[in-house]
């Protein structure tokens, strides 16, 4: 059989064990938290991620529709030239190679800057993709450390919570066992008292009925008793069958009578056993 120690133990443990399922929500609350500020962040990181490629978009938009506008732009140029070496009646050749060229170097050159300028503007925009990007990386970086340390710290505080709780468990459960046993004791030893004095009052009866049946053997009892009273001889003579045969009525009137012979303190204890065991009652 188990010792009161071993079912302590084992009562607190199942309770520990309890307990601590109970107290899942500080690591669950850390955990929910953490997702819901990682998703903060990536939201924040991929709405910056498409403003910028919307910004890209339109520097290589903006690039398209003035290289364009440029090229066309030199198109006209050359086509007026033609227009007025015509009119004018000049060849193409010398003047008008040379007055080629140079819309051609001008368009070369104006091309060249808006390609430097879209590079410098994509280039831009890469560097702030990239900041953002390592902004992202280290705050999530960061989060993840910050998480790791507090689920850390809850899981320490759910494991000493657990502990109080079962050092409690243990001690007030082993608590109750022994005011049980103690109950117990006391229970015992009042059942067996009771039994003693049972016992004791049983044996004390017998003698006084061997008393009682001695003193009923003597020769002329009811004349030299020391009646205490009148009332106390009468009602034995009564019960003697001095009077009447006594039947169940009978026997009911003499234990009223015995009753109220004791309330008036004009019969003796010993007197109403003697009436009593007269009547075969004691």
């Amino acid at each position: 059989m188990a010792t009161y120690d071993e079912r302590a133990r084992n009562y607190a443990t199942n309770a520990r064990q309890e307990y601590l399922n109970s107290l899942s929500y500080l690591t669950d609350d850390l955990a929910a938290k953490n997702q819901i500020d990682q998703q903060t962040l990536a939201d924040k990181y991929n709405t910056l991620y498409e403003q910028i490629a919307r910004q890209q978009e339109k520097v290589n938009t903006k690039f398209g529709a003035d290289a364009q506008s440029a090229y066309i732009n030199k198109l006209m140029s050359d086509r007026a030239l033609d227009e007025q070496l015509s009119q004018l009646g000049v060849s193409t050749q010398g003047f008008g190679v040379n007055q080629r060229m140079l819309n051609e170097n001008a368009y070369g050159q104006n091309l060249a800057a808006l390609q430097q300028q879209q590079s410098e503007d994509l280039g831009n925009l890469a560097a702030q993709l990239n900041d953002a990007r390592g902004q992202y990386n280290v705050a999530t970086g960061q989060l993840a450390s910050d998480y790791l340390a507090q689920l850390a710290n809850a899981k320490q505080t759910q494991q000493s919570m657990a502990d109080k709780y079962y050092t409690q468990a243990y001690n007030n459960y082993l608590a109750d066992l022994q005011y049980q046993d103690q109950m117990a004791q006391q229970q015992w030893e009042r059942n067996y008292k009771t039994q003693q004095l049972a016992a004791q009052e049983a044996s004390n009866s017998e003698k006084e009925r061997q008393s009682i049946a001695k003193l009923l053997n003597k020769k002329n009892f009811y004349t030299t008793y020391p009646w205490s009273s009148n009332v106390a001889s009468e009602i034995y003579k009564w019960a003697d069958g001095g009077y009447t045969k006594v039947d169940d009525k009978a026997r009911n009137d003499i234990l009223s009578a015995i009753e109220n012979s004791l309330a008036d303190n004009k019969m003796t204890n010993e007197e109403a056993n003697i009436i009593l065991y007269r009547l075969g009652i004691y």
